[in-house]
């Protein structure tokens, strides 16, 4: 049950930094070639908005398999004590 737990906060920030990561190279992409985002109606951050909550509901999943699985290995604790 440990290395599950392990597993599901090695996923939870693996997670945030592809998003992290993603901000950032928007960032610089923007400021090399700003003539590029003029041509669209909505700002140049826009575009990370659908992504914003696909990450959002991702990490939500895997912070509640991650809650889950520590009341489970607490009652397990409780019943073997």
């Amino acid at each position: 049950m440990k290395r599950a737990g392990r597993i599901l906060i090695l996923l939870i920030f693996t997670t945030l930094g592809a998003y992290i990561g993603k901000w950032f190279w928007l960032l610089c992409d923007y400021n090399a070639h700003p003539g590029f985002y003029e041509q669209f109606n909505a700002p140049w951050y826009a575009q990370m908005f659908p992504y914003t909550l696909m990450v959002a509901g991702v990490v939500a999943a895997e912070a509640v398999a991650w809650v889950v699985l520590r009341l489970v290995e607490k009652r397990r604790a409780d019943k073997s004590a």
